[in-house]
């Protein structure tokens, strides 16, 4: 059984063609379905989710990335799935996701199994992770914000549909250390923790704005910001200017 990674809880492993039951009783489901991909739609049988086996199985051939079954330890029940996966027509931008079982909501899951893809992710070297969350899924947001990522706006860049942006980048806490000097990643033990950034909706706007016009990624514009909030943040500065003011 190839295992990608394990968390004190879960373990990250290749879908196998035995989870077909467990695989289609997830991916039949519209509550989990409504937020995946560019046009939502449940599997509607377990042929198709023998297939879908298969793709995930193929996704996973390049050992750094994958769409891994999500095993709990303590029962070996699989329970969703985790990824992290290039973004299609990403140019190398890579995502992490996580797909699970309405039995497995409110334990802390997604959070964990997410955290394991990013550390591994980090540790083989990648400057940046990205997760791209469907407006109105508010628990997958909330996952992203649990994970120090930082909101960086709403693009149809990568599935042709709107999504909400998410942007983390590795701390020396992560395993990569100086890998991601791009990224301004500070290396004193007080920087380890991952940073948060918190953008007001009007300076997430003009971003957007100021991308387009400009024919930049919004990733690009934003990149700057990311490395003045860490060092803002380094300096002992928390929360926006207003807010210390008030």
């Amino acid at each position: 059984m190839h295992i990608a990674f394990t968390t004190d809880r879960l373990t990250a492993r290749l879908w196998e063609p035995g989870d077909l039951d467990r695989a289609y009783e997830l991916y039949s489901r519209w509550e989990v379905m409504r937020w995946l991909g560019a046009e939502p739609r449940a599997l509607e049988s377990r042929a198709e989710a023998a297939q879908l086996i298969e793709r995930f199985r193929d996704r996973s051939a390049d050992p750094r990335y994958g769409v891994w079954a999500l095993e709990q330890r303590e029962t070996a029940t699989v329970i969703g799935s985790v990824l992290l996966v290039p973004l299609p027509d990403g140019d190398g931008a890579v995502e992490v996701g996580w797909h699970l079982h309405p039995d497995s909501w409110g334990h802390g899951f997604a959070t964990e199994a997410a955290r394991g893809a990013l550390a591994k992710g980090f540790a083989e070297g990648l400057a940046e992770i990205h997760a791209v969350v469907r407006p109105g899924n508010a628990p997958s947001a909330a996952v992203c914000r649990r994970l120090g990522m930082a909101a960086i706006g709403r693009t149809d860049r990568w599935y042709g549909v709107g999504m909400d942006a998410f942007l983390a980048v590795p701390t020396p806490a992560d395993g990569a250390g100086g890998k991601s000097g791009a990224a301004g990643a500070p290396g004193d033990a007080g920087a380890t923790r991952r940073l948060a950034l918190d953008l007001p909706a009007e300076l997430v706007d003009w971003v957007r704005a100021f991308a387009e016009v400009s024919h930049r990624r919004v990733e690009d514009v934003v990149g700057p910001l990311i490395a003045a909030e860490r060092a803002r943040v380094e300096a002992g500065w928390h929360g926006t200017p207003e807010r210390q003011a008030r």
